[in-house]
C-alpha cells in the first residue's frame, strides 16, 4: 500500500492498494469529530481503478491526483498515467457536521453527487513496465511532470500543454542492479529551481550511481529530453539531503556541499 498526504488538507491521506486496484481517501477530522478519542482515520471515498496503481503524486493545488499504473495487453506490459480530479471544496464541507453523512463510508456506493475523485484523462504507453516514481518540477508553474519506469527510462510531460509528451532520458547504461529481494526502483529528484534533476539507481549499503541532467536543455546529439551535466550543479534539492557527507572528497572534482559528485559513483 502506498500512502501520501494531501498538499493542502492537513487531515487528508490518500492510499493506493496494488492488490485491490483501489484508491482510498481517509480523513482524520471526521474520526475526531465523531469520537474525540479516536486515532483511526475515517474512510470517506473509494475509487476503483482499472489497473494496479504503483505511484502517485498531487499537483501543488491539490485539485488533481496523478496515478501511475501498469496495464497489460497482447503486446505486453506498459505504464499509464491516470489524471483524477480531486474536489478541494470538500475541505470546507468537512467542518460542517451535516456533511459527515454524505461523505461517510456507508454512502460510498451511492454518493455521485458528493464524489471527491473523478477520472478525467489517461496517458498511455508511459514505458514498458511499472511506473516507479512520479514528480512535478519545483518551479512555480510546475512546468514538468516526470515519471520513471521499470524499463529504466524517465518520461517527460509538459504540464503547460495538457501533459503532451516531451520524450525521455535512458538510464539503462549506468543503472546497476544489486542483489536484492525486491526490485530496485529508478529514483530521481528535482532541484528547487526545477531546472535540474539527479537520477539515483542501484542503491545498496555501499554505493549509489548518480547522474545529473539539465531539464531545460534537450540533448541534440541523442534526441533525449534532457542533457547530462557534470558541472554547475545546484546545491538545493527537493527531497534528498545535500549536506556534504565527505563522499568523493578524495576526487579532484569534489564539489563542496554535494551529496555525490556529478561525475562519479559514490
Amino acid at each position: 500500500v502506498l500512502s501520501l498526504a494531501h498538499p493542502t488538507e492537513e487531515f487528508t491521506i490518500v492510499s493506493l492498494s496494488k492488490e485491490e486496484c483501489v484508491v482510498k481517501v481517509w480523513d482524520l477530522f471526521f474520526s475526531t469529530s465523531l469520537n474525540a478519542n479516536s486515532t483511526t482515520p475515517t474512510l470517506v471515498e473509494v475509487l476503483t481503478v482499472p489497473h494496479k496503481p504503483t505511484a502517485a503524486c498531487f499537483n501543488k493545488e491539490g485539485n488533481c491526483l496523478y496515478l501511475g499504473m501498469t496495464s497489460s495487453d497482447a503486446n505486453g506490459r506498459s505504464g499509464k498515467i491516470m489524471m483524477v480530479s480531486y474536489d478541494t471544496s470538500r475541505g470546507a464541507k468537512r467542518f460542517d457536521k451535516t456533511a459527515i453523512s454524505s461523505l461517510s463510508t456507508a454512502n460510498i456506493g451511492s454518493k455521485n453527487d458528493n464524489a471527491i475523485l473523478t477520472v478525467t484523462k489517461a496517458i498511455h504507453n508511459v514505458g514498458e513496465g511499472d511506473i516507479d516514481v512520479m514528480k512535478f518540477s519545483c518551479d512555480v508553474d510546475q512546468k514538468l511532470l516526470l515519471a520513471s519506469n521499470e524499463d529504466k527510462k524517465i518520461y517527460f510531460y509538459d504540464n503547460m500543454n495538457d501533459l503532451s509528451a516531451l520524450g525521455y532520458i535512458d538510464c539503462k547504461m549506468y543503472y546497476e542492479e544489486f542483489a536484492s529481494d525486491t526490485k530496485t526502483m529508478l529514483l530521481f529528484d528535482f532541484s528547487m529551481s526545477g531546472k535540474q534533476i539527479r537520477c539515483m539507481s542501484g542503491i545498496n549499503e555501499d554505493a549509489m550511481t548518480v547522474r545529473y541532467y539539465d531539464v531545460t536543455v534537450p540533448d541534440i546529439d541523442t534526441g533525449r529530453a534532457a542533457s547530462n551535466i557534470t558541472s554547475d550543479i545546484e546545491d538545493s534539492w527537493n527531497s534528498v539531503s545535500t549536506i556534504n557527507n565527505g563522499i568523493g572528497d578524495t576526487f579532484s572534482a569534489a564539489r563542496a556541499g554535494a551529496f555525490f559528485n556529478a561525475d562519479i559513483s559514490g
